[in-house]
């Protein structure tokens, strides 16, 4: 009670006269888990400083102090009990959540400063879900914790979870996930003034620089990158040149490198693969950066595609439907493939360049693209994957197909509405309107979608799963003992009533064998009939 009002000079006396702070309440906790959730530094240096202090006493939801500390992020009892007892620092709970992964899972800095440098706690300790300090931080979004365990006490970069995640699996799922926000933001907001748009941008800008205070070399990384980049850039241009790998896959057989789809994305991690000794050798590096290279040729060829060849497809496909009509009045035909006519020497032109999305920018660049001598081949450019100078591959050929197909298959979960929803990032399109509200995963290739839009631009939204309320519950909850009261034996609660008493009352003909009064009113049963 002294601890719960803080009261330090009761605390004390209650102390000097033998009362056992170790004894636990019906949470099941002590008088020092109630002081550090206060934030009580007179009370809890008193009690750390009791001789007969109990360390490893948890409460029900097995937290020891320590434990209950790092989550509250209270440094100074932090402080007190890994001097008190180092022992106790790697020590987990049930879960497998060590100090270290409390405070970074909340965003402590200084709590997990004082349990890496104090309490030499170990930087990859792993939970039962073999996640490490550095995987919660990341995927929590503490950015000034991420150059602590990187730089400072060399946590591991390649450590997997059991979904086989890394560290760069992670943040570059931030980076490809930020576009998406932004543009749920941006469309929620348009009904708002411009002011509440301007201090909107604001508080962003500033949450950014305080996540960068206390992080002097990514906030050195991010004045090289180009103006308004994520923080989580910077994080994943630190993560390489440290060593991550690039190519290390999860469970679904992704890598972070098929995970980008972003050129300046790449290039950004381009330019921080360095050879460097104190990182690893330079073998690594350069199949690394090697990997890199590949990568962002594969991307300038679809952005080179997508951004010069689309207008003239779009524009061929126009010209195609204007002269259909032509056609009619005697003019030539045109060629079915190409959408054009014939030249006077009967010649037919390539084939049209396949849309944008349907090679996975996720496969590495082949090398039939790319000359002896360097650079880029500029047929593999205009013709594509059918082009005759680059055999396609089957997957690409069945993704293109899956692609352009889409648009007129049925959905493949109900296989009666259309399909008319596209799923992002993957870009697929397999479902109606209906059965796309419950989908989380893409059934074609299997990653998480997060958002779906409709072939018109809209954003669908997965509507909400309607609960009963806690009134019709009641209601339902008194009918179902309504009706078993009507027609259960109030014995047994388990066989229908099938005798009557002359009381009024009745039972089942088992219970109603022995019983000599009637159960309810204890009147005598002189008369025993059955109910059919």
């Amino acid at each position: 009670v002294a601890v719960n009002k803080q009261h330090p000079a009761c605390v004390s006396l209650l102390l000097l006269y033998s009362a056992d702070a170790n004894i636990q309440d019906s949470y099941g906790d002590t008088a020092l888990h109630d002081a550090i959730g206060k934030d009580s530094i007179e009370i809890v240096e008193t009690l750390t400083n009791w001789s007969r202090l109990n360390l490893t006493r948890r409460n029900n939801r097995g937290f020891n102090v320590l434990h209950h500390a790092a989550l509250k992020g209270n440094n100074y009892a932090t402080e007190k009990l890994v001097s008190r007892g180092r022992q106790c620092v790697d020590v987990r709970k049930d879960d497998g959540f060590a100090a270290l992964h409390l405070a970074c899972l909340n965003g402590h800095r200084h709590v997990a400063e004082t349990l890496l440098t104090m309490g030499r706690a170990d930087p990859n300790l792993t939970n039962n879900k073999r996640q490490t300090p550095l995987l919660l931080t990341i995927a929590q979004g503490h950015v000034s914790l991420v150059e602590l365990l990187v730089i400072h006490h060399g946590a591991d970069l390649n450590c997997q979870d059991e979904d086989g995640e890394t560290a760069l699996h992670l943040t570059l799922h931030k980076i490809n996930l930020q576009p998406h926000q932004q543009q749920e933001s941006g469309n929620a907001g348009r009904g708002d003034d411009e002011s509440s748009t301007q201090q909107q941008s604001s508080s962003q800008s500033t949450a950014a620089s305080e996540s960068l205070e206390n992080t002097p070399m990514i906030a050195n990384i991010m004045q090289g990158l180009p103006l308004g980049s994520s923080p989580w850039l910077g994080v994943a241009c630190l993560l390489v040149q440290r060593g991550a790998s690039v190519t290390v896959v999860n469970s679904r057989s992704v890598s972070p490198l098929q995970s980008v789809t972003d050129l300046t994305v790449l290039q950004a991690l381009q330019s921080y693969t360095v050879n460097d000794p104190a990182n690893g050798s330079s073998e690594v590096s350069n199949a690394t950066r090697l990997d890199l290279d590949m990568k962002a040729l594969d991307l300038a060829a679809e952005s080179i595609r997508s951004t010069i060849l689309e207008p003239a497809h779009s524009n061929i496909i126009g010209d195609t439907s204007s002269s259909a009509g032509s056609s009619l009045g005697g003019h030539p035909p045109q060629n079915s493939l190409s959408g054009a006519a014939p030249s006077a020497g009967g010649v037919i032109p390539p084939a049209l360049p396949p849309p944008r999305g349907s090679i996975s920018s996720s496969q590495p660049a082949s090398p039939a693209r790319f000359l002896p001598g360097g650079g880029i081949n500029p047929s593999s450019l205009l013709c594509g994957p059918s082009s005759a100078s680059q055999p396609a591959s089957p997957a690409r050929v069945a993704s293109a197909t899956q692609n352009e197909k889409s648009s007129g298959n049925l959905c493949m979960i109900c296989v009666e509405g259309a399909v008319n929803v596209r799923f992002e990032p993957c870009g697929h399109s397999i479902t109606c309107d209906e059965c796309a509200t419950r989908v989380k995963k893409c059934l074609h290739c299997h990653s998480m979608v997060h958002q779906k839009v409709r072939h018109d631009g809209q954003i669908l939204l997965g509507e909400p799963r309607q609960l009963p309320s806690s009134e019709r519950l009641r209601y339902l909850e008194s009918k179902i003992a309504d009706i078993e009261e009507a027609h259960c034996c109030s014995i047994c609660m388990e066989r229908r009533r099938s005798v009557a008493f002359m009381c009024g009352h009745s039972a089942c003909v088992v219970c109603a064998q022995t019983l000599t009064t009637c159960h309810m009113c204890r009147k005598p049963i002189t008369n025993k009939i059955n109910l059919y």
